[in-house]
């Protein structure tokens, strides 16, 4: 997770921050024509966006099974070994190991959703203040194309899209969180 934020922080969000700058350029400038080099950037960053979550989803799935079966193996040794070596009174230990495993997994699960739920909370706010600025620079641009106020409103519209683009990079690090502490509360579900 903290190898994809990286990603996002110092690849993604550099090129995003260009990208405005050009984007700023070439709507105010008659002479400078940037749109080809936006689109490049624009197409830069949704690949570079999808590549690293589909590695990132594919590592998710495979540790996601691997630990699943090694929880599982490793909670049966811990049985067998209270069980066999422990003497007089390893059988009632082996079984008091499966109501302890069980309030564990319990307890973490309840945890882990608070988690979620609270991470969610937390991604409102930022995600509503996107889209609503978003849709008002959309408005805006709608607003002011028929005054014939061309530069401009082509400006607050490729505004309105930068912002779509932030918007994606929000929601897929949002959501790779959210995948996370979900594979958590699925891992270690074995007894």
């Amino acid at each position: 997770s903290q190898v994809v934020v990286s990603i996002f922080l110092y690849v993604i969000m550099p090129l995003f921050v260009f990208m405005f700058v050009l984007t700023v350029i070439a709507h105010f400038s008659s002479s400078i024509k940037l749109n080809k080099m936006i689109d490049f950037f624009r197409t830069l960053i949704k690949w570079i966006a999808s590549l690293t979550f589909g590695v990132f989803l594919a590592i998710l799935g495979v540790q996601g099974i691997v630990a699943s079966s090694v929880d599982g193996v490793s909670i049966r040794a811990a049985k067998f070994a209270l069980k066999s070596y422990v003497p007089i009174l390893g059988g009632y230990l082996s079984d008091g190991f499966n109501v302890a495993a069980a309030g564990s997994i319990l307890i973490k699960n309840a945890v882990g959703v608070g988690g979620i739920f609270l991470l969610l909370a937390c991604l409102v706010e930022p995600l509503v203040q996107i889209a609503v600025l978003s849709l008002i620079l959309k408005l805006s641009s709608a607003i002011l194309e028929p005054v014939g106020e061309q530069g401009i409103s082509n400006f607050l519209h490729e505004l309105s899209r930068l912002l779509g683009l932030l918007l994606m990079i929000f929601l897929a690090i949002s959501f790779m969180y959210v995948l996370t502490i979900g594979l958590f509360l699925c891992s270690a579900n074995v007894l």
